[in-house]
């Protein structure tokens, strides 16, 4: 297991080169810096879609648990 640390703002334009401004700070303040997240959002949807299918329902409750839980502290 490799212990990777949360990426900066400035750092996720490298994942989502397409995305303005408005669109990475979305992106960051629902997923912040982790590597984990950032890699699940498919890049042929909208943030929105992404949102609904990777964190909403997928898996529904747990998944939308976990991400809650251990995003915000």
């Amino acid at each position: 297991q490799v212990l990777l640390e949360s990426f900066k703002f400035k750092d996720i334009r490298e994942f989502f080169p397409e995305y303005g401004a408005e669109d990475l700070v979305t992106v960051y303040s629902v997923l912040g810096g982790t590597p984990a997240y950032l890699e699940i959002f498919d890049k042929s949807r909208t943030i929105e879609e992404n949102i609904k299918e990777e964190i909403l329902y997928k898996n529904s409750c747990d998944a939308t648990q976990h991400f809650l839980t251990t995003s915000f502290q």
